[in-house]
């Protein structure tokens, strides 16, 4: 008798752990299933929001119709990133949206969370050299004078740029002009020559060539 309720117990047992290994297993399906439509939604948020700021770039676009489609791109940014929150792209996406929008300090702090330790893991060596690159250009912009600092972290990141990818023009073009505000002449003639060696071609190449021009012209 003692056998047989052994036997029982342990057969009970088997049908315990299988039904927990099944519930859990269906538990764990479902939260899969549930975190994929998650990213499929963050995903087509995402496709929504980088297509309305590309539209908002055309040079078509009346202001209005531009700033109306970047406050677009910012809302579908948001949602993207309210669904999944650890996708750098989504934050550069968003940041050239508050640039539509005139909100240069807010766009910096936005590709601040994208070039993070744990957000840039998720970014190519060139896509990060280019948002490096970005954050240079709305730093310089918001740059008062030589001794401001915002042209120090500027040069910081359009080097650390240049590191991770030397063949671009237009990051050249950028540290010519960093160098140039703050008053280094020489090496920003060496940067604007880099741009005009790695892209003979207009526009960039016409804006290396004037600013050569001009800096000799000012020695």
């Amino acid at each position: 008798m003692i056998e047989e309720w052994r036997t029982v117990g342990m057969v009970l047992a088997v049908v315990v752990f299988i039904f927990l290994f099944r519930r859990v297993g269906s538990t764990m399906q479902k939260r899969l299933r549930g975190r994929r439509a998650h990213l499929n939604q963050a995903r087509r948020h995402f496709v929504k929001a980088a297509t309305s700021v590309a539209q908002s770039r055309n040079s078509r676009m009346s202001a209005g119709e531009a700033r109306s489609l970047a406050g677009t791109a910012l809302q579908e940014a948001d949602l993207a990133i309210e669904l999944d929150p650890n996708d750098a792209a989504v934050y550069i996406v968003k940041s050239l949206a508050l640039e539509g929008l005139g909100k240069t300090a807010a766009a910096v702090k936005v590709l601040d969370i994208a070039l993070s330790d744990k957000m840039k893991k998720t970014l190519s060596k060139e896509e990060r050299a280019d948002t490096l690159a970005k954050r240079a250009e709305l730093l310089l912009g918001q740059a008062k004078g030589k001794r401001d600092r915002l042209i120090d972290d500027a040069l910081v990141d359009l080097k650390e740029s240049v590191r991770l990818s030397d063949k671009n023009s237009r990051v050249f073009l950028l540290l010519g002009t960093c160098y140039e505000k703050s008053g280094a002449i020489e090496q920003a003639k060496d940067a604007y020559k880099q741009s005009l060696l790695l892209n003979p071609s207009p526009p960039d190449a016409k804006a290396a060539v004037e600013r050569i021009e001009r800096l000799n012209t000012s020695d």
